[in-house]
């Protein structure tokens, strides 16, 4: 997604789009893995513990994204994606949960009880979707028994792997897998992009859209000040702002400030005037 149209992307949506790609690469290196029980049973305690993102790529070295020690600000943002993927916290920073916040407990236990159900689609048409020894239905989204295993004890899932718990139940990596497949980060950015952008990008969109009733319409409030009150409000409010800054800069420093604000003061008051 473009931040203007027809303009090359910023530095911010340039690190954003590469931590997006590099999500997308994690998230299929998960629905194939053969990783065994052992290696991601740690992951568990993090589904109420939080943990840094340097000790969940810790926890991930069996994968190729994260195999590797090198400091990669792309991966260490599509990390905390990738967590929230699979339900697992993550230490919160400034600003980390803006786009997209984790999962709640509840959400949690909700996706990891449905990770252990298998396909009940009667219909032999319907289209699959294979990842490594996996296989996926893209009707009910969930994985696809296998119809025979080499062992009792081997999970119905990739058919690899020991099951987890109890005999008949899929191992941690195929319940890691069925998150990440009903669960995308791209599915759940769609979401996020559809509540907080417009429809449409069209610029025309406006004028060919149809009014709202007029009963239905949000008509403007009385405001119960007057003029002259709404003024000396904000008057205060901007010598409130100014007041602060002077008391948490140097003199140098709130100089350099006012003769900016000043100039901005005095363009805008052009500009009105030009008008």
């Amino acid at each position: 997604m473009l931040c203007t149209a027809n303009r090359n992307l910023c530095s911010g949506c340039t690190n954003e789009n590469q931590k997006q790609s590099r999500v997308a690469r994690i998230e299929h290196e998960l629905l194939a893995t053969d990783a065994s029980n052992s290696t991601l049973a740690p992951l568990l305690a993090h589904r109420i513990h939080p943990i840094s993102i340097g000790g969940f790529r810790k926890l991930l070295k069996c994968l190729p994204s994260f195999a590797t020690k090198a400091r990669n600000d792309h991966k260490y943002g599509a990390a905390r994606y990738v967590a929230n993927t699979i339900g697992i916290l993550l230490v919160a920073t400034h600003n980390c949960n803006h786009l997209d916040p984790p999962m709640t407990t509840r959400q949690s236990n909700n996706v990891w009880r449905q990770a252990r159900l298998f396909c009940k689609c009667f219909d032999t048409t319907t289209t699959r979707k294979v990842y490594g020894n996996r296989t996926f239905c893209t009707s009910c989204s969930y994985l696809i028994a296998h119809p025979s295993i080499a062992h009792v004890t081997k999970c119905p899932g990739c058919n690899l792997n020991e099951s987890w718990e109890n005999i008949g139940a899929t191992c941690l990596a195929c319940q890691i897998a069925t998150i990440t497949f009903r669960n995308p980060f791209q599915r759940r950015y769609q979401i996020f992009t559809e509540n907080w952008l417009p429809n449409s990008d069209d610029e025309n969109s406006d004028e060919d859209a149809t009014p709202l009733p007029a009963p239905d319409r949000c008509l403007p409030s009385a405001s119960p000040y007057t003029e002259d009150e709404l003024y000396r409000m904000r008057q205060s409010s901007i010598d409130s702002s100014f007041a602060e800054l002077k008391s948490k800069s140097s003199s140098g420093q709130t100089s350099y400030v006012f003769e900016n604000l000043i100039l901005l003061q005095n363009s805008v008051k052009q500009s009105f005037i030009t008008q």
